[in-house]
């Protein structure tokens, strides 16, 4: 559980705008690109290489290339979390969303956040789950 959801909890705070948005707003062409971004902890570059794996992990390749280093596939596994909003996610509309239409659609709904604040949401996430010795082997 992220720590966004054990503070919803505690102090009976709806879900996250964001996530509430993607659900909710399933059509718009930011939704599926966005909760990739949050729960894989994806750089915007990456979207367009993403590709699911057995149904039990999202692969991509880094966008570290363009600073000279090799291309390295990375797999990162569907958690817990990420299947609450499996079925709101389009893997293929993620993957062709344009990127500006993903900062514009950022910017609409948390004026003060860019998307690349997802990758590090996701980080603490996962930190937190480690450090709770709550994460699947």
């Amino acid at each position: 559980m992220s720590i966004f959801d054990l503070a919803a909890e505690d102090y009976k705070i709806p879900s996250p705008i964001l996530v509430d948005f993607c659900t909710q707003k399933q059509d718009n062409a930011a939704s599926s690109a966005l909760l990739v971004l949050l729960y894989f902890g994806l750089r915007q570059s990456e979207l367009a290489s993403i590709r699911v794996v057995d149904g039990k992990f999202l692969e991509c390749e880094t966008s570290k290339e363009r600073l000279g280093q090799n291309v390295v596939l990375r797999k990162i596994p569907f958690t817990p979390m990420v299947k609450k909003v499996l079925p709101y996610i389009d893997f293929e509309r993620a993957k062709s969303t344009n990127l500006n239409t993903i900062s514009t659609r950022m910017k609409r709904l948390l004026p003060e956040r860019h998307p690349h604040e997802l990758r590090h949401t996701f980080i603490s996430r996962c930190k937190v789950r480690v450090q709770k010795g709550n994460y699947e082997k």
